[in-house]
């Protein structure tokens, strides 16, 4: 699915909520959807998944060096994981706000983290070994 295609969802017209899904979210959850993160925008959330899929995506291109190398990956593909689910939750609000390039970057992060998860687990698997 093109990025046209993606936008065009996310600017489809929401059918207006039943009075049984009206209820609130847990209070974590309504937490996560506030914001990326206090004190960042989301243009710098953004920046920094990239940087932080870069190092991964590096990371996993060469045999590991060690099992803590491993479980450092380990750990940045998680983080990776979370700040681009923060993203994609938001990506309705920032197509509401035409920030298309927001969008795109987010649609086009969340392909590269696919890429990277699937090349993830034999990568640590040999690395843990």
């Amino acid at each position: 699915m093109g990025f046209a295609d993606r936008l065009k969802q996310l600017r489809k017209p929401k059918a207006s909520p039943t009075p049984q899904q009206q209820q609130q979210p847990p209070p974590a959850t309504r937490q996560q959807q506030q914001s990326v993160s206090p004190g960042r925008s989301p243009e710098e959330a953004l920046t920094e998944l990239r940087q932080k899929l870069s190092n991964l995506k590096n990371t996993v291109s060469k045999p590991a060096q060690s099992a803590a190398v491993a479980q450092a990956a380990q750990q940045l593909l998680s983080d990776c994981r979370n700040q681009s689910a923060i993203l994609e939750s938001q990506a309705d609000t920032f197509a509401d706000q035409e920030k298309f390039d927001l969008v795109q970057g987010v649609f086009e992060t969340t392909e590269e983290l696919q890429k990277i998860n699937k090349a993830f687990d034999p990568w640590f698997n040999a690395a843990t070994r």
